[in-house]
């Protein structure tokens, strides 16, 4: 996973009390707070198409800081964290809200994802025994919601068999999977 993953994190602070957040700067300086004491994180673009770190607290004040200026961000206290916790924190990806429609489908499915980072975008099909059917995009996008259309045809066009099939989304070096199902 890449250095910057996420586009939204709202963080349920009443279960994640015990948990730090820690930012290190090139710099050298570092800060600290409690989840407590944060209301939301959120990454925002600016015009000139970089990302801001930003940390709203509960009494309306708030600290962005542009991602360039970020050595590392981690958290502490992670290992007494529940699963459901943890899911919330991993939820800081930068690809998210990866889903088709219909699923099952036939004669074709929407895929739609986010994209919390502008950069390369790959989307490629598989078939269950892993491999590539099809890429459906390869190109830069930049930061926000995408959507495309596969209509259950291989790269040379001719239609492939019912069954299961994953479709991958990468930004960069990351990925995410999904499975879908092809009925004839």
């Amino acid at each position: 996973m890449s250095k910057w993953v996420g586009l939204f994190l709202v963080l349920m602070v009443s279960t994640l009390s015990a948990i730090e957040i820690n930012i290190k700067f090139d710099d050298g300086n570092q800060i600290t707070y409690t989840l407590p004491e944060i209301e939301q994180i959120k990454f925002s673009p600016t015009a000139d198409s970089s990302l801001l770190f930003c940390i709203y607290f509960d009494h309306s004040d708030s600290l962005c800081v542009n991602l360039e200026a970020i050595k590392e961000i981690t958290f502490s206290e992670i290992e007494d964290v529940s699963i459901e916790d943890a899911a919330k924190l991993s939820t800081l990806l930068s690809i998210s809200s990866l889903k088709n429609y219909p699923n099952p489908f036939n004669p074709t499915t929407t895929i739609v994802f986010n994209t919390a980072i502008q950069g390369k975008v790959k989307v490629e099909i598989f078939n269950s025994r892993g491999q590539l059917v099809s890429v459906l995009m390869n190109k830069q996008l930049s930061v926000g919601d995408h959507s495309l259309i596969w209509n259950g045809t291989d790269d040379r066009g001719r239609e492939v068999a019912s069954g299961v099939y994953f479709y991958r989304v990468s930004v960069n070096e990351d990925a995410e999977t999904a499975k879908m199902l092809y009925l004839r």
